[in-house]
């Protein structure tokens, strides 16, 4: 009886132990994940800042102010007064009344660059933003703006990547291919392609094509 206490004892002791490993497991796990979270935030916060002042100062009638925030590669292409023609044919932009950005998408390649997704309230509605923020040393300023699909011009918003698997909109789908053994293979919309000897090759739907 002795030992079968002792058996189970052991055993109370290794499930302990093992609980515990898998609570420290955990634990490390959600700590590591906060630690990346959190770093992602802190490096994108100047970005956050800028495009928020961006808006205040054009809400504000600030427009010099939001000029300044533009892009060295920007103001060298468009001085204050084609920067304020363009604000004044997007009402939008000086109409809103704030900006919540909602997604931040940082690239920290040769030159940092953070995407910055969001939604600008406006007496017309809430409108859907995108911007494209460059960091030049301590500073951040505007490469690009979008703003319900319409791009702010002078400026050009980098294309996103196209999900993996799925081909762009509008792309032309792949041409029948021969297999190895020198027939062709049904194309993408189901029709049958001739077979090299010339033979007919059944169609999707089982009937024989010419």
């Amino acid at each position: 009886m002795a030992e079968g206490r002792t058996v189970v004892k052991y055993v109370a002791i290794g499930c302990g132990v093992a609980l515990l490993l898998i609570i420290i497991g955990v634990v490390s796990c959600l700590g590591v994940c906060g630690a990346c979270i959190g770093g992602g935030m802190m490096m994108t916060e100047g970005a956050v800042a800028t495009g928020t002042a961006f808006f205040d100062d054009l809400r504000n009638g600030n427009v010099e102010g939001a000029y300044d925030r533009m892009s060295e590669t920007y103001r060298s292409d468009h001085d204050l007064a084609a920067f304020r023609q363009t604000v004044e044919g997007m009402p939008m932009m000086t109409d809103q009344t704030g900006i919540t950005f909602t997604g931040r998408n940082i690239n920290a390649g040769q030159q940092t660059t953070v995407r910055l997704s969001g939604v600008l309230a406006a007496p017309s509605g809430p409108a859907n933003v995108v911007m494209q923020c460059v960091q030049v040393g301590e500073q951040w300023f505007i490469d690009a703006v979008s703003v319900e699909g319409e791009v702010f011009q002078g400026t050009q918003l980098p294309v996103a990547p196209t999900p993996m698997g799925f081909p762009p909109a509008g792309a032309t789908p792949p041409s029948a291919q021969p297999s190895v053994d020198g027939s062709v293979q049904p194309s993408v919309d189901g029709s049958a392609e001739p077979a090299a000897d010339g033979a007919p090759q059944p169609a999707a739907d089982g009937s024989a094509q010419p």
